[in-house]
């Protein structure tokens, strides 16, 4: 698994961050720490899976992931976030 760290002073430092909602930023941090990440950085999975990973419903992640933009590019035509 790749080593990739997370920056804590996101809560202070990053204004994209903190204007999300307390459910989108444990989505951000779950993709963060979650253990799908290759060797070039990206997340190749399902929404399916994401869902029940995360415990966030399909329908919620579809508009959650587009807006989490800059923080997260969504792919959803590859599987990759």
């Amino acid at each position: 698994m790749p080593q990739r760290g997370f920056d804590s002073t996101i809560w202070s430092n990053n204004r994209e961050f903190r204007r999300q909602n307390v459910i989108a930023r444990y989505l951000y941090i779950y993709l963060w720490t979650n253990d799908h990440c290759n060797a070039a950085g990206f997340y190749q999975m399902t929404l399916e899976s994401l869902a029940f990973e995360s415990s966030i419903p399909q329908d919620k992640l579809i508009t959650m992931l587009p807006a989490l933009m800059p923080l997260v590019q969504w792919v959803p035509e590859h599987e990759i976030i």
